[in-house]
């Protein structure tokens, strides 16, 4: 959450407009003559893996079974049904702050300064990682490789709201759709 505002000062100071879609040139990584991904089937296949996921994990809990999970993070995991908006608010908050400085700021100052957008990408990425180690290892490996997956999208779709999207899409999922299919909130 307190990625934001760095982000989008660093943003105006660099002369980028930070509510501008299109990656700047300079951490573009995809060429600007190969085709983009449409974004209509990436919405559909977000929202299909996500019901999947909680018919999936619901599924588990009925047999008494727990879903895979790669890290931990109950610190921030809603503990009452009250908890939940507050646990939404917080994915739309972490989406759209931790993509505008990790898959934009942080890549273009990194970018600008080394002159390789692949540098960039990947500092950015490893960083990304390092600020989710309240997740243990494993979920540091996993929002490490998700950075880069992140930045793959952005790149592919030319997007940074794709990558928002799916990051939001991510977070509620963890947060608030995995816990609700197993009824975590009976009371």
């Amino acid at each position: 959450m307190s990625f934001g505002l760095p982000a989008l000062i660093g943003l105006v100071l660099l002369g980028q407009n930070p509510l501008a879609a299109a990656q700047p040139a300079a951490i573009a990584l995809v060429p600007d003559d190969w085709p983009r991904l449409p974004i209509a089937p990436l919405i559909l296949g977000m929202t299909l893996g996500t019901l999947a996921n909680a018919a999936i994990t619901h599924a588990l809990w009925r047999r008494g079974r727990r879903a895979f999970q790669i890290g931990t993070f109950p610190d921030v995991l809603p503990k009452t049904r009250e908890d939940i908006l507050p646990a939404i608010a917080l994915a739309i908050s972490a989406g759209i702050s931790e993509e505008l400085f990790f898959r934009l700021f942080l890549p273009l100052l990194i970018a600008l300064v080394s002159g390789s957008a692949l540098a960039g990408t990947i500092i950015a990425a490893l960083c990304f990682g390092g600020v989710h180690r309240y997740q243990g290892w494993r979920g540091v490996v996993a929002t490490t490789l998700s950075g880069v997956a992140l930045s793959v999208l952005y790149g592919l779709t030319n997007s940074v709201w794709m990558a928002i999207a799916f990051h939001i899409a991510i977070d509620v999922n963890a947060l608030v759709v995995r816990p609700m299919a197993r009824r975590a909130w009976r009371a």
